[in-house]
């Protein structure tokens, strides 16, 4: 509500996440599968490596198992990959306030739908701690902070500056009040 006293880390908004778990088991389920496919293939290739050792079977057997090896080797590396992206995204489908402030104005009610960059909630800050975690200056001028784009909203005075922090194309503007 509109003058709640909000802490660092506090959850102040939720994404429906419904799509996310699907995602992210899908995920879970290919990269099981690639890790199968990744332990069958190298079995294979055992199997045919000593084969080949006792004359059994040529080189270009060898070689044909290697290569589906590293194939399967690569798909196992790019489903973690797309796990991890997928746990990701269902991690940021909640909003923590960056550090401790005051809420001025929340923008949308629950369950409203809102565009992409739409703010949710304003915040005003005591201390310009979004700043100082800013790692990242990316081209259109934002920052990054803890994976998520900061950008400047206005700055019409030393005394205060607003940012927009968007987490998967929604938004929480922080009024960070300090003399600079």
């Amino acid at each position: 509500r509109n003058g709640d006293v909000i802490s660092a880390g506090q959850l102040l908004a939720e994404l429906e996440q419904d799509d996310f778990l699907f995602d992210r088991d899908n995920g879970q389920l290919l990269y099981q599968q690639a890790k199968n496919a990744l332990a069958e293939s190298e079995s294979y290739l055992a199997k045919l490596e000593k084969a080949f050792g006792q004359g059994g079977i040529s080189q270009a057997d060898v070689d044909k198992a290697m290569l589906d090896f590293r194939v399967k080797k690569a798909e196992e590396q790019q489903a973690a990959i797309n796990l991890r992206l997928k746990e990701k995204q269902l991690a940021d489908t909640k909003l923590h306030s960056l550090g401790d402030g005051t809420v001025i104005d929340i923008t949308v009610k629950e369950g409203e739908l809102v565009e992409g960059g739409t703010p949710v909630v304003i915040i005003s800050m005591p201390r310009p701690t979004i700043m100082r975690k800013a790692q990242n200056t990316h081209a259109a001028g934002g920052r990054s902070c803890g994976g998520h784009s900061l950008s400047p909203l206005t700055s019409p005075s030393k005394s205060w500056v607003r940012i927009r922090l968007d987490i998967l194309g929604i938004s929480i503007a922080y009024l960070v009040v300090s003399s600079f």
